[in-house]
C-alpha cells in the first residue's frame, strides 16, 4: 500500500502518472526506470503513479526495472501505450504479465480508437446496428465550470476554503456524456433534487443525434 499522510494524500494518492519515455523527457528506459526508482523511494512517493511504457518497450522495461527493484518493494504499476496493433499489442501485455507479475503489473491500456468523423456512415451503421446500443448506459455530468492550480495550492485547500471557477453565473452549465460535451443548459430544482433544464444541443461536441 501507498504512504498515507491524510485524506488529501489518499485521495490523490498516484495522482501523477510517470512519463519519463515520452516528450519532452525522452529519456532511455534505463534512464526512466532510476528516476521512477528515486522518486518512489522519496517522501513524495505517494503522489507518483503508473509508470507509462509503450507495448513496444515492454520487454525492455522488464530488464531495466529488475536492476532497480529490490527485496521489499513494492510491485511497480504499468499503464501501457498501444503503440502497435490492438491484437499483437495485447499479447504484448498478456506475456509480460505472466511473466513479471507481481513484480510489475499491468494496471491500464491506452489505444487510439478511431473519431466519429472517420467512421463511414452506411445504411448498417445508421439504422439497425446502432439500435444494438440504445440499452447501454452512459454517464451524465453537469459541469458548473473549471480551474487549474499547482497541486501544491490544492493539497492546501481546507474546509470553508472557496474556489473560484472560470465560468460566470449567467453562463449555462455543459451537460456531458461520458466526458463529452452534448448539451447547455441551466440548474433548476426538481423535487428537491438538482437537475439541468436543455436549451442548446450542442451539435459541435457530437450532439445528442
Amino acid at each position: 500500500m501507498r504512504l498515507v499522510l491524510d485524506a488529501r494524500t489518499a485521495a490523490f494518492g498516484g495522482l501523477i502518472d510517470y512519463a519519463g519515455l515520452f516528450p519532452p523527457a525522452s529519456k532511455t528506459m534505463e534512464e526512466a526506470a532510476v528516476d521512477y526508482a528515486r522518486l518512489r523511494s522519496e517522501d513524495s512517493r505517494w503522489i507518483v503513479g503508473k509508470f507509462l511504457c509503450r507495448a513496444s518497450q515492454l520487454e525492455d522495461l522488464a530488464s531495466a526495472a529488475m536492476s532497480q527493484m529490490r527485496r521489499g518493494d513494492q510491485p511497480w504499476e504499468v499503464g501501457v501505450i498501444f503503440d502497435m496493433g490492438p491484437g499483437a499489442a495485447a499479447m504484448v501485455v498478456n506475456d509480460f504479465q505472466t511473466e513479471m507479475s507481481p513484480a510489475l503489473s499491468v494496471t491500464s491500456v491506452e489505444a487510439k480508437t478511431p473519431q466519429f468523423d472517420e467512421v463511414p456512415v452506411t445504411s448498417a451503421t445508421s439504422g439497425t446496428t446502432l439500435e444494438r446500443f440504445r440499452d447501454v448506459s452512459v454517464s451524465i455530468s453537469a459541469e458548473l465550470g473549471r480551474v487549474s492550480m499547482p497541486l501544491g495550492e490544492l493539497l492546501k485547500i481546507g474546509e470553508g476554503a472557496v474556489v473560484k471557477l472560470d465560468r460566470p453565473v449567467s453562463a449555462p452549465v455543459e451537460l456531458l456524456a461520458q466526458g463529452v460535451r452534448v448539451a447547455l443548459g441551466e440548474v433548476v430544482v426538481v423535487d428537491d433534487c438538482f437537475a439541468v433544464r436543455i436549451r442548446e444541443i450542442d451539435s459541435a461536441g457530437g450532439g445528442l443525434g
